[in-house]
């Protein structure tokens, strides 16, 4: 049995007697009925990120699943926090993985539908910011500043992410969704004017940052870096890494929530999906075509922090 036909066969066993999988199924992806038959049948495959919206339903999925035998990887793992110990814990996790990454000779594949996790641990201001908001911290005028663990463990990360080799492809529209968050936060008065503009002022020195690294091909820290922009997004935040031998997919489930996973049939979609992105993208490393990418975003946060100084 395949791994989808498997999720399926657990998903019907969990709705009601009598209940119609497929029309449960195009109600929850939001696809029509015809599409869900096909799927459930086998004829097309589920995306990744319909997987990912399928565990978030029924996380029944992770174990009601069938087990792999002694010593081979679970078929999928999750991860998440909550709060600032499970942050931490969540943190020394992706520095492990990115080790251990780097002694395996991997690369990273990754999509960014919003902007990529190691963007926010390129500043402190980014990293204390993003981390409030996700642990639900972030309180009317009190960005927590980050303690001497997290700091360390954001600096070792993003280390390490330097020197891995990578191939990115960024969404048109992630810098746009996460300035409208930073917006918003600042008109309901939890940021103030001060930190507006620092967090403006990070976001543009990191954009600057990333630019700058996909022109030249390589990070700071030596690892080779290809860096895309597509102007159409069908994935969810997510990547693969991998060397000549194995393949690990990690994929964004909802904000925090990640699953994790070497099952052969889920990395296969994902590239699918990942090659059908990289062939319509643009090459950043063309400087036109980075300015391109990017002077759009640098014009609204230049506009932004000039408005804010005449106030």
């Amino acid at each position: 049995m395949s791994f989808q036909s498997a999720l399926f066969q657990v998903l019907q066993e969990k709705l009601p007697a009598h209940s119609s999988l497929a029309k449960w199924l195009a109600e929850q992806l939001d696809i029509d009925y015809s599409a869900a038959d096909r799927k459930i049948s086998g004829k097309s495959h589920l995306k990744p990120d319909e997987m990912a919206q399928l565990f978030q339903l029924c996380p029944e999925l992770v174990t009601a699943l069938p087990q792999p035998a002694t010593g081979q990887h679970l078929v999928v793992r999750h991860s998440s926090f909550r709060d600032y110990t499970g942050l931490e814990r969540y943190l020394t996790g992706v520095r492990d993985q990115l080790q251990q990454a780097l002694e395996e000779d991997m690369r990273l594949d990754y999509f960014a539908r919003d902007l990529p996790f190691f963007f926010f641990l390129a500043q402190p201001e980014l990293a204390a910011y993003k981390f409030a908001m996700w642990t639900q911290q972030l309180k009317e005028g009190v960005v927590p500043p980050l303690s001497p663990e997290i700091g360390n463990l954001c600096e070792a990360i993003f280390a390490l992410y330097g020197a891995l080799p990578s191939k990115e492809i960024w969404y048109s529209g992630a810098l746009d969704s996460q300035l409208d968050q930073l917006q918003w936060h600042y008109e309901v008065n939890v940021l103030d004017a001060g930190q507006y503009q620092q967090l403006l002022e990070a976001y543009l020195g990191t954009l600057r940052h990333f630019k700058n690294a996909g022109k030249k091909g390589h990070k700071e820290q030596g690892g080779t870096y290809e860096l895309y922009g597509s102007g159409f997004c069908t994935l969810n935040n997510g990547g693969i890494f991998k060397n000549a031998e194995k393949s690990r997919l990690l994929q964004a489930v909802m904000s925090v929530f990640f699953i994790q996973t070497e099952q052969s049939e889920m990395v296969e979609v994902f590239e699918h999906e990942y090659e059908a992105h990289l062939q319509r993208a643009l090459n950043l490393h063309n400087r036109k075509w980075a300015q391109r990418f990017f002077s759009k975003q640098e014009k609204r946060i230049k506009a932004t922090i000039a408005d804010l100084k005449k106030a």
